[in-house]
């Protein structure tokens, strides 16, 4: 989830005509400026009912206070109609990703956004693959629903912070991960987008992961890994430098691809209303702010969230909870990486943002990359197992490694080399 103007900054995407939108991106830190969003002429219910109560768009500093304003937009979507969960969840995906009105497309005064149809489409598809029409799976325009201020305090409350505890997530990937999981083709298997030049399909694109996993995790660190992957073909690789264009630690970096907020955001999109330790179409018996509230309370449910989202990808743990079957975690991670870091690259050089000669040169590093990126993500959701401590890959326990030597040949040939043809047909 991004995921935010920027996790994605350069979003993955296939590289012919049209490509697919990346994942959510990393927003920019902490809250931007408040930004006053204008009702929309064609949208519903557009006279606004008396405001219960009314919202600023300051900055909320408490989880309680934040579980709050969905409390307040539940009742308010339950008023207008839209009165079940899994409706609520899909609503509120669209403040922030997959409309012309979510932060990622809008952005704020501060941190433009997306403005990018193709993105949109994308998010769209990855929640729900197994609907053909992907426009219908558009968000309704809860502006004038969400009045009051209310819309505009979700707005830019994107990244929700406790400072009491020092605890942060990124709600935003939390709801669009759930609004995933309604979707059961979005949980298993990869999610594919259909590659086409001049209307023609020409390839099926496997985005490397299911549609949850490329609007959460997967989006976040494929992302970062073609980052780092460009950044080390363009010069000689550094130790560390995985930090900084991965995992960044400071803000507003922490909300950039594998920043502890996205990742905070990304495991909670998998464990709020799992029920157990498989990912599945989310179990809410009451409402989801009751759900976020049980989830982000201190205890157990907390202190587990990376051994629970561990488990749910195969884990295995000694009688000590030590992890048992990290080699077999990081090579099935890796792949996942790998393969959206090459839809990463392919889809800059289709855009223009990289040369066909920078993606190339990255692809040679897409690989060993992943690997590393893998092994990071892992330690750091095991480091995480000590309560209150984030899942952070600063975790001063985790041992970072050395960069990976340029492979023999590169990743993604075809792919980037279609992705430079493909930008020079009308309309791409």
């Amino acid at each position: 989830m991004g995921s935010k103007p920027s996790s994605f900054y350069p979003a993955p995407a296939p590289p012919y005509s049209p490509p697919p939108p990346p994942p959510p991106t990393p927003n920019p830190g902490p809250p931007a400026p408040p930004r006053t969003i204008q009702n929309a002429p064609n949208s519903p219910n557009t006279a606004r009912p008396a405001c219960p109560a009314t919202y600023t768009s300051e900055r909320r500093t408490s989880f309680t206070d934040l579980v709050a304003l969905v409390v307040a937009a539940e009742d308010a979507l339950t008023k207008s109609g839209i009165t079940s969960v899994k409706d609520q969840v899909h609503a509120l995906r669209g403040v922030y990703y997959g409309t012309l009105w979510s932060l990622d497309y809008a952005g704020t005064p501060s941190s433009p956004g997306e403005k990018s149809l193709t993105r949109n489409e994308g998010f769209n598809h990855f929640t729900r693959p197994s609907v053909s029409d992907v426009a219908s799976t558009v968000p309704p325009d809860v502006r004038p629903i969400l009045c009051c201020g209310l819309f505009e305090a979700l707005y830019n409350n994107q990244d929700w912070y406790d400072d009491a505890t020092g605890r942060a997530l990124d709600f935003g990937h939390v709801v669009i991960g759930l609004d995933a999981r309604y979707d059961s083709a979005a949980i298993s298997p990869n999610v594919t987008y259909a590659a086409q030049v001049m209307g023609v399909t020409v390839k099926t694109i496997d985005m490397g992961g299911s549609g949850f996993e490329v609007v959460t995790w997967l989006g976040d660190l494929g992302g970062g890994g073609g980052s780092l992957s460009r950044i080390r073909g363009d010069g000689a690789p550094a130790r560390g430098d995985i930090l900084s264009a991965v995992f960044a630690k400071d803000p507003p970096h922490n909300s950039d691809y594998g920043g502890f907020i996205n990742l905070e955001g990304d495991i909670g999109a998998a464990v709020v209303g799992s029920g157990g330790t498989t990912l599945s179409v989310p179990s809410i018996g009451g409402r989801l702010s009751d759900a976020l509230r049980s989830y982000v309370t201190p205890g157990p449910t907390w202190d587990s969230r990376a051994k629970t989202f561990l488990t749910m990808y195969g884990a295995t743990f000694d009688a000590s909870g030590a992890l048992t079957n990290r080699s077999t975690l990081v090579s099935s991670m890796s792949a996942k990486i790998a393969a959206f870091s090459c839809n990463y690259l392919a889809s800059r050089v289709n855009d223009g943002r990289l040369t066909l000669a920078q993606g190339k040169a990255g692809a040679y590093h897409v690989v060993g990359v992943a690997s590393e990126v893998a092994g990071v993500f892992l330690d750091a959701l095991v480091a995480a197992e000590a309560p209150g401590t984030k899942i952070d890959a600063n975790n001063a326990s985790i041992t970072i490694p050395s960069p990976s030597p340029k492979a023999a040949s590169q990743s993604c040939q075809e792919q980037i080399d279609n992705a430079s043809w493909g930008r020079w047909i009308p309309g791409n």
